[in-house]
């Protein structure tokens, strides 16, 4: 019976998670394109990788050729360069300087690099040429290779840095919304019909959810939390306008010390949960839900046939 009763609990509170969560992707993906904090990211490893932190060099030449211009978008920098396309502006950024004139061979490059600026593109390169053999297409899928590797510790410095801000937008939404788990819980507990409505909807969610369970990834901030008042959820601030109506409502601003310091802490909980991302708590959700359905009682199973 009270296994039942968490788990459910259990559920209720994920789906809790699953909504923020993506409240708070929405808005870090906001902030993100507003600020060009992917394309600066890139940026900054590219000049890290020609020794031009300055961009006044190679860095520079290398933004300034046709194919990365193509990939800009209305003259800002591109958030995404591929491999491919990467490795072709090197070399040819390489064989057209005035030093590899008349010499655009594979010893001619390999000369021209030995000429650049101490950097780690210098280094990795003149790696590559003296290993492939005079082979320019075996270079070129080393340079590939070797670009896709910097990109993963890049995309690994991002995500760490982006962790930070989305544990910071978290604790603004739970705040903002008074999402707090402690209250939530309790909540989920106590009321028996409303823990059956919210376990009903996320067995609703998870039957009717995409493969890859992001169905809802494409709606509005509004929207989301439009459906998230439908749960009719302790969520959302009241005010202690009239003492006596609210003495029971859980949504009421704490009274006294006590009561902030647990509503504090129960906001931070959630908000650290909303950082595991909207994927995690989806698989969460489904996991209960196929061990709710796995544990029913087979009486339960028998009525539910018959329906």
């Amino acid at each position: 019976m009270y296994g039942f009763q968490i788990l459910e609990v259990g559920i209720g509170l994920a789906l809790v998670y699953f909504f923020l969560s993506l409240i708070c992707q929405a808005v870090n993906e906001w902030i993100a394109s507003r600020l060009g904090m992917r394309a600066k990211s890139l940026e900054n490893a590219i000049k890290k990788l020609f020794n031009d932190p300055g961009k006044e060099g190679k860095a520079k030449e290398f933004y300034e050729h046709p194919l990365i211009k193509s990939l800009m978008d209305d003259k800002k920098p591109p958030s995404y360069i591929p491999a491919k396309t990467f490795s072709r502006v090197l070399l040819d950024m390489i064989t057209s300087t005035p030093a590899a004139a008349g010499a655009r061979t594979f010893n001619g490059a390999r000369v021209v690099i030995s000429h650049l600026k101490e950097s780690e593109i210098k280094g990795t390169l003149l790696c590559f040429f003296n290993t492939a053999q005079e082979d320019l297409a075996h270079v070129r899928k080393d340079i590939e290779d070797w670009y896709d590797s910097a990109m993963e510790r890049v995309s690994g410095w991002y995500k760490r840095k982006i962790q930070w801000i989305i544990l910071g937008i978290s604790l603004g939404i739970s705040w903002l919304f008074n999402a707090d788990s402690f209250t939530i819980v309790n909540t989920l507990w106590r009321d028996n019909a409303l823990r059956a409505s919210v376990v009903a909807s996320v067995e609703a969610r998870v039957r009717n959810a995409s493969p890859s369970g992001q169905n809802t990834s494409s709606q509005s901030i509004d929207e989301i939390y439009a459906e998230l008042q439908k749960l009719n959820l302790p969520i959302g601030w009241v005010m202690r306008d009239n003492p006596k109506a609210l003495q029971d409502d859980p949504r009421a601003v704490p009274d006294d010390i006590r009561g902030w310091v647990y509503k504090v802490l129960g906001i931070i909980v959630t908000a650290l949960a909303a950082t595991q991302g909207a994927g995690f708590w989806f698989d969460i959700m489904k996991r209960f839900v196929d061990i709710r359905g796995e544990g029913k009682k087979p009486e339960e199973g028998k009525k539910d046939s018959i329906r």
